[in-house]
């Protein structure tokens, strides 16, 4: 089922329907419902009118389209991996229905870029800036703005691949200007941009260079953090050390030159 437009048009301001969504958008997720619960949190978006969202509501956004998508990139890749299986007909067909999955996936991906544009405005105007809920949505505009990329091609490609560097380097330079270096939101924005400059530019050097700096900045910092937070930055300084060491291991391979 596609899901519905990413920003529905209801009346603005209601908080009550906006709490109902979400009541309704937990009640989906409880039943592993996660294209209503994407429904239901957009839904619940507009309906904050100029109001942003809690962190549970953050929460549920982001799990909402997170397997929402999720099980569509499986498929996605699933019906690439088999694409040319079978006679001509066969592939013809198999062709079909993958980009009828790439489509549905834009749209989705272009569904949550434009939430995740709206709620960034409501993070500055006209109430004291919200940074930590801003990188939040940056964060998740260039995650989706990536995933885009994935099932494009030639002059499409080009131009999701541009708009999701775009996406990273506001995220990316936003998460420096206001985070704490150990914050798992700082973090988790240098893992996924140093992945996006690796697999999908190809940039080998600058991400070895993200991950390594990123890392070294978190672990300085570690000991101020304490329970989750602790462990989540902790989780993330270890996985950026663990791409840095490999992807520099697999260029002095590559080449006799290590990008570090």
């Amino acid at each position: 089922r596609a899901l519905k437009s990413g920003l529905p048009g209801v009346p603005m301001g209601d908080t009550d329907s906006a709490d109902k969504r979400v009541y309704f958008a937990r009640l989906a997720e409880q039943t592993g419902r996660y294209d209503e619960m994407a429904d239901h949190m957009a839904e619940a978006v507009a309906l904050r009118g100029d109001g942003d969202l809690s962190v549970e509501e953050r929460y549920l956004l982001s799990v909402a389209y997170k397997n929402a998508l999720g099980s569509r990139r499986a498929a996605w890749r699933t019906v690439r991996a088999v694409q040319g299986e079978g006679g001509d007909e066969q592939a013809q067909h198999t062709k079909e229905y993958g980009d009828r999955l790439a489509n549905e996936l834009q749209a989705m991906c272009s569904n949550i870029v434009k939430i995740c544009d709206r709620l960034c405005e409501r993070t500055v105007l006209p109430r004291p800036p919200n940074a930590e809920a801003r990188v939040f949505y940056l964060k998740m505009k260039a995650d989706y703005s990536r995933y885009a990329v994935e099932v494009s091609e030639g002059e499409a490609r080009a131009e999701a691949v541009a708009k999701a560097s775009r996406a990273f380097q506001s995220a990316h330079s936003s998460a420096r200007r206001h985070l704490p270096a150990a914050h798992p939101f700082r973090l988790a924005v240098a893992l996924n941009h140093s992945v996006f400059h690796h697999d999908v530019l190809g940039h080998s050097r600058e991400a070895c260079v993200m991950a390594e700096q990123a890392s070294q900045d978190g672990l300085a910092e570690l000991h101020a953090l304490t329970g989750a937070s602790y462990r989540d930055s902790a989780l993330l300084i270890q996985l950026l050390r663990d791409n840095w060491v490999w992807w520099s291991w697999r260029s002095y391979c590559n080449d006799g030159n290590p990008k570090t």
